[in-house]
């Protein structure tokens, strides 16, 4: 194998790692963001149910004390 050939293949070979590594990285940062996002949302969700719900207890004590 020419010095030529080991070389490309040395600088591929570095290139796919980094591309590998790059990509680990970015997916671990991307899900751990959507994973809080997705937390956030559904606490907002749930707190909006037991408004919902709360209003429409209070709503109905109201309207069955007349």
């Amino acid at each position: 194998m020419t010095l030529r050939r080991k070389t490309l293949l040395f600088i591929c070979m570095t290139f796919v790692i980094l591309i590998g590594v790059l990509q680990v990285i970015s997916e671990n940062i991307l899900l751990d963001s959507f994973a809080k996002l997705e937390e956030q949302n559904t606490s907002q969700n749930v707190e909006r149910v037991l408004n919902a719900l709360s209003n429409e207890l209070s709503s109905l004590v109201t309207t069955t004390s007349d």
